[in-house]
């Protein structure tokens, strides 16, 4: 630098190859050298010798003066540009922090991806106009949240609102499910059709890639974008799981301002991507915990159901084995009395005075006997469990034709009308037979001086109806609210098992049983059950 004295900035191009900032260059042309003096010459070492020699030699000033603004011009420029920049790289750097804090401690999907959003739309630093966000499900990208306005009008608005306000970008992230929820809806057509494949582009190439894709208008990509976008350009950040599994994408667009995006606010823009994918693989893998905890709380709680069923069940078959033993103790001496009745009944013949001892021996016999089966029928309802399609049109058939001698012994006419379509039903088979036998004695008891008997089949509202009606009495409406109540009976020698056993069978079998009665008309009852929903392994179900 000793020489630097007698050597003339290049401002005065008698040797523009001389200039000590430049030395041992080879690109030392003269437009290259001048490019390199707009650059420096007002830091050079040589430029107060040079004012001095100018002022000595009566150069012109003006000339130099001019050169001496436009460096000035250009330097003043660059150092607003500068400050620009850093000003812009602060509040990204602001904007990251904010996003970084919000999501530490967050646990849900939902509030991690609009606070992601915001830190992509909000503010002056990225400020993209709109942000779409994708969840990767099952090999599919799936749109669940869009954040920003719909068209200008409401960017023009939403922008004046956020001026006015004076809200800042902490303030925009506040998170609660109604805003989210807002904003949401607000796109929900858009998101409906955001389906797409992993292998669809530009998800294929930005995954494999694992960077910021820019797609412009003229690239072929799936349908639903093509046409939401159409010929607005759009940024694709791809989120990506510590293991570089597919988490889901962020789509980005400047569809009102147009702005461009430049590499430093890509580099940017990626650094935000992976900050959010970090907080979402948290955010997810926490609500795939919670879901799997349910699942096993639910199984916990369907064996603990079980568990109490099957001691219940073990309990009712022990009470059963027990009423059983009971009842088959008490049966052959029940019968043998019958018996024994009816035979001194003969021998003693119609005139003799004890005949209505004998008589009332018998009938108290065979009340004993009815009341022994109602309790068998009972037992048998709680202990039977094996089910199977069973075709409730043939087991009404075969009930009547066992019934028909009695019916006509009593005066009572049975009408039978049975729809053909109706389909089989899931039930142990002796067990409905059981409880519609019931049903049925009931309303044939309930006219003891005869009458019409009408028992119908049908479908209705996805469900086997079938009707049992009778031209009796009826039951009064005091008696109704207790018919299904164990042991209780409006019939002097009934049991009061028959009505509840029935509806336990109904129960059961998810069912429903109701009575409907007009006092002098009769009694009416309803059962619906659901159909089986898998047939037999190709045998006929009523046989």
């Amino acid at each position: 630098m000793n020489n630097v004295a007698t050597h003339r900035c290049l401002l005065f191009p008698e040797d523009p190859t001389i200039c000590p900032f430049l030395t041992g260059r080879e690109d030392t042309t003269l437009d290259v050298l001048k490019e390199r003096l707009q650059k420096m010459c007002m830091s050079c070492e040589a430029f107060p010798l040079n004012l001095e020699q100018l002022s000595e030699e009566q150069r012109r000033v003006a000339d130099v003066l001019m050169r001496l603004v436009a460096a000035a011009i250009w330097r003043g420029h660059k150092l607003t540009q500068f400050r620009e920049m850093l000003e812009i790289r602060d509040e990204i750097l602001d904007t990251l922090l904010h996003l970084s804090n919000t999501v530490e401690w967050a646990l849900d999907p939902e509030e991690i991806l609009y606070k992601g959003l915001v830190a992509l739309t909000a503010g002056t630093s990225l400020g993209f106009n709109r942000g779409v966000a994708l969840l990767a499900s099952h090999q599919e990208l799936v749109g669940v949240f869009a954040l920003g306005p719909r068209d200008r009008d409401e960017a023009y608005r939403i922008w004046d609102e956020i001026s006015d306000r004076k809200l800042t970008t902490l303030d925009l992230m506040h998170y609660s499910p109604e805003i989210y929820e807002r904003e949401r809806t607000k796109f929900e057509g858009v998101l409906q059709r955001f389906r797409f494949s992993l292998d669809d582009s530009p998800f294929q190439q930005v995954f494999a890639s694992a960077a910021v894709c820019r797609v412009d208008p003229e690239m072929e990509i799936a349908k639903p974008l093509r046409e939401f976008y159409g010929q607005t350009t759009f940024w694709v950040l791809p989120l990506l799981s510590h293991l570089k599994r597919p988490l889901g994408a962020i789509l980005l667009d400047n569809f009102v301002t147009g702005r461009d995006v430049s590499s430093d606010d890509l580099r940017a823009v990626h650094i935000f991507a992976k900050q959010i994918s970090l907080a979402l693989e948290r955010g997810l893998a926490y609500a795939e915990l919670q879901e799997k905890l349910r699942t096993l709380e639910e199984a916990h709680r369907q064996i603990q159901e079980r568990q109490e069923e099957i001691l219940r069940l073990k309990e009712d078959i022990a009470a059963g084995e027990m009423v059983l033993q009971l009842t088959h103790s008490v049966k052959n001496p029940i019968v043998a009395i019958g018996g024994l009745a009816r035979q001194l009944t003969r021998k003693l013949g119609a005139e003799s005075p004890y005949a209505k001892y004998t008589q009332a021996i018998m009938r108290e016999a065979q009340r004993l006997e009815d009341l022994l089966k109602d309790f068998v029928k009972f037992v048998d309802a709680r202990r039977a469990s094996e089910r199977e399609p069973v075709d409730v049109n043939h087991i009404l058939t075969v009930l009547c034709q066992e019934k028909q001698a009695l019916w006509k012994a009593t005066r009572i006419n049975c009408h039978l009308k049975l729809n053909t379509d109706i389909p089989p039903i899931m039930a142990n088979r002796r067990q409905l037979y059981n409880c519609l036998e019931n049903l049925v004695n009931n309303a044939g008891e309930a006219m003891p001086e005869g009458g019409d008997l009408f028992i119908e089949t049908d479908v209705g509202q996805g469900q086997v109806i079938i009707k049992i009606a009778d031209t009796g009495m009826g039951i009064p409406e005091e008696a109704l609210s207790n018919l299904f109540k164990p042991f209780f009976t409006t019939k002097p020698t009934g049991s009061g098992l028959g009505l509840y056993t029935a509806k336990q069978i109904i129960d059961n079998l998810g069912g429903s049983i109701n009575v409907v009665c007009e006092r002098g008309n009769g009694c009416t009852v309803l059962v619906r059950i659901p159909p089986a929903k898998e047939q037999g392994d190709g045998h006929d179900p009523g046989h």
